[in-house]
């Protein structure tokens, strides 16, 4: 079994306690079907990285609600030029990765549109019990949303690429109605995280239901509630190790292979495992509070 280190490169805390050895997976994955919700900074490198470590056969969806690509975007969303100002980011995202990787073009998926609360929920039911069917929801316009629904039934793991945390939470719902597993990341300046949400731990009981359920926009331009700046490095490290542990949980999910990375903390280049765990007042199961 030809094997190699997934990267994407060893890191070391300055006492040598944390490290990333590059754990042994196939050097191409041949299977896998990969949702990612944003094609922003951490969504366009992560996407790229999962396809860089993939056969042809390997299906990847990306949904992201920006309907135009911005000047300000093209200094570190990696996916995008000139020519694509003004098109739905989506769109730009699918059309890119198609032409970088032309084997796997007919398995990529963008669709332009955000994700909603009425996505991601596997009963059909509303808040009474009373079957309700997407078309209601959406008022008869079904194309994109059915795509979601779809795409998400068939994902085997998620990435969380978003500037907002109700998205996130909504997202980490669906995953867990699967019984899927979510890579969530993030960035700020020079600071950036990496986690992981399987079955034992979401997005309410991780951080409280306010903070879930926020819906301010944190942006790097002036239209975001809460400006920030957007540091190159800092979304490079965060998408290509969401990809990273994207690519490990699918191993894991196919091969005898036992770990995957630490959540993982990045401030100004140094690296650090990050703590988590639920809130003590969250003991229940999580479908029963997200």
């Amino acid at each position: 079994l030809e094997l190699a280190d997934v990267g994407p490169f060893s890191a070391f805390s300055e006492d040598g306690s944390v490290s990333f050895q590059g754990d042994v997976i196939p050097a191409i994955l041949e299977e896998g079907d990969f949702f990612i919700l944003g094609a922003g900074g951490t969504g366009s490198w992560a996407s790229t990285m999962i396809l860089s470590g993939c056969g042809p056969g390997v299906s990847l969806t990306i949904v992201d609600g920006d309907q135009e690509v911005e000047s300000h975007n093209l200094n570190r969303q990696v996916l995008y030029r000139d020519a694509d100002i003004g098109k739905p980011k989506a769109t730009a995202a699918g059309e890119a990765l198609s032409r970088m990787f032309p084997g796997s073009s007919s398995l990529i998926s963008a669709i332009p549109i955000p994700l909603g609360p009425h996505h991601v929920r596997t009963n059909g039911l509303d808040d009474s019990g009373e079957v309700i069917s997407l078309e209601e929801i959406t008022g008869g316009e079904l194309a994109n949303d059915e795509e979601i629904t779809s795409s998400l039934d068939k994902m085997d793991v998620a990435l969380s690429c978003l500037d907002n945390q109700i998205s996130r939470t909504w997202l980490n719902r669906a995953c867990l109605e699967r019984g899927k597993e979510m890579v969530n990341g993030g960035s700020e300046g020079v600071r950036g995280m990496v986690e992981v949400f399987d079955e034992d731990s979401c997005m309410v009981c991780r951080y409280g239901e306010e903070e879930a359920m926020s819906s301010e926009v944190v942006s790097c331009q002036e239209e975001g509630t809460r400006p920030v700046s957007s540091i190159v490095t800092t979304t490079a490290y965060v998408g290509s190790m969401m990809a990273a542990i994207a690519l490990c949980v699918i191993a894991r999910s196919r091969l005898a292979f036992e770990t995957i990375p630490p959540d993982r903390d990045w401030f100004s280049g140094d690296i650090q495992n990050r703590p988590s765990g639920r809130l003590p007042w969250f003991g229940s199961d999580c479908r029963s509070h997200l």
